[in-house]
């Protein structure tokens, strides 16, 4: 009812980890209005957005939100699947949005081999964790775009607006 969920993840005498999400919103009527038409201003017009994010329901969840607001998303589960659709499109991308921990390989990884073919290509990398995991010094000194999870869907919205934007004034 709230569009929250819960992943589980169990490992046989490791014990079992509950991650809930749940939107939160802390305000006003007035300021949830505000936001929404904050987000009718970050609608896309048709840019095309590869999204690589192993996590089912947050993979769905962002292409289905990106797709209501007027990006084109291509959806890989992993980074095989991710450069697969960027070769077969011919790298025809405004924008990669690539979570950070795969279970294939590094996102960041994946992201320096989408930039091998394509120079110029727009990055943006996300992930929930917080430590060296995400390779913080390798993010910093590439330049990537960053976006931490969980993000409020406006702030999203403005991210990449701001990255594609980039892009057609530099194309």
């Amino acid at each position: 009812q709230h569009e929250g969920w819960i992943n589980v993840e169990s490992e046989l005498l490791k014990g079992t980890t509950f991650k809930i999400y749940i939107p939160a919103f802390s305000g006003k009527l007035s300021d949830r209005i505000s936001e929404t038409n904050v987000i009718e201003d970050l609608k896309g017009k048709g840019e095309k957005i590869l999204l690589v994010e192993d996590d089912q329901r947050m993979r769905e969840f962002t292409m289905n939100f990106l797709n209501e607001n007027g990006y084109v998303v291509s959806v890989a589960s992993n980074a095989k699947e991710g450069m697969d659709l960027f070769v077969k499109n011919n790298g025809d991308f405004h924008l990669i949005f690539s979570d950070i921990i795969l279970t294939d390989k590094s996102g960041i990884e994946l992201v320096k081999e989408f930039r091998s073919i394509k120079p110029n290509i727009r990055i943006l990398l996300s992930s929930g964790y917080t430590d060296d995991k995400v390779q913080w010094y390798e993010i910093k000194r590439k330049r990537f775009q960053y976006i931490q999870k969980p993000y409020k869907l406006h702030e999203l919205l403005r991210t990449i607006k701001d990255n594609v934007t980039f892009i057609k004034m530099s194309d």
